[in-house]
């Protein structure tokens, strides 16, 4: 990745992150989490702290969060589905819709965490790229040109992990987690039976092809054994008496009928 020309830093030209040692109250290692991330420059120095970047743009913010909710709720649903298929086809286990709320709750509360620490991990990686000089030497080597960048991540973290800690109120918001899950997960029970019936009704016989014809006649023998089994069998009795359509009253006879009404 090339190099970024420098920016004006982390305040937009209220502060530089190269000047000298920083005031009292600034401190090193911030996790990001508490909305106010400051540094100590390493340059030997004086210098006023760099303040955090510019607020971001509201609807940018809301539109990455609503993304990162719906990634989210993507998760949960796979998490819980293949929690339901385990305990279905290993563990034997009824259905219970409670006890599956009360998994789609924990599941988001874990996503919630996941979310704050990726807050953290870029909170020092945004302190680490203020300090950093040169050029960079991969995507993911930031520098000073990035930190308007890492603070909206940072917030977009952040605000993701606080929504869905609040989600885990929302009863609905639950629920439809749990169906979703559900439909997935039976699709999948259903698929595994089907494929476990098949394999257990389908044999494989590698000889199969190899013998068709033999098979073939074997066949050719059986039918000309029923034809002549057929051939061999007395004709039905025939003798004088009235047949079919020949008693009285019937009308006259056909010109092959030996017995004429009169």
């Amino acid at each position: 990745m090339s190099g970024r020309p420098g920016r004006r830093g982390a305040g937009h030209g209220s502060g530089s992150s190269t000047g000298g040692s920083s005031t009292g109250d600034d401190s090193t290692g911030d996790d990001g989490g508490a909305g106010v991330v400051r540094w100590r420059s390493t340059r030997g120095s004086a210098g006023p702290a760099s303040p955090d970047p510019a607020p971001v743009d509201p609807a940018a913010l809301e539109r990455s969060v609503v993304e990162g909710l719906l990634i989210a709720r993507a998760a949960a649903v796979v998490s819980v589905a293949n929690r339901i298929v385990v305990r279905a086809l290993r563990d034997d286990a009824v259905f219970e819709h409670d006890e599956t709320a009360a998994s789609v709750r924990r599941t988001l509360h874990r996503l919630a965490e996941e979310q704050r620490y990726q807050n953290r991990r870029i909170g020092e990686a945004r302190q680490k790229a203020l300090r950093s000089k040169g050029r960079s030497r991969h995507q993911h080597d930031y520098r000073k040109g990035d930190d308007q960048t890492l603070w909206f991540r940072e917030k977009t973290y952040t605000a993701v992990a606080d929504r869905l800690d609040a989600l885990r109120d929302d009863a609905e918001y639950v629920d439809d987690i749990v169906q979703t899950a559900v439909a997935r997960a039976w699709g999948d029970v259903g698929a595994a039976v089907v494929t476990r019936v098949r394999a257990a009704s389908v044999v494989v016989d590698a000889a199969y092809g190899e013998a068709r014809a033999e098979r073939l006649a074997g066949l050719d023998d059986d039918l000309a054994e029923l034809r002549a089994r057929a051939a061999s069998r007395p004709a039905a009795p025939t003798g004088p008496g009235p047949g079919p359509g020949t008693g009285p009253g019937t009308g006259p006879a056909s010109p092959a009928d030996p017995h004429p009404v009169p």
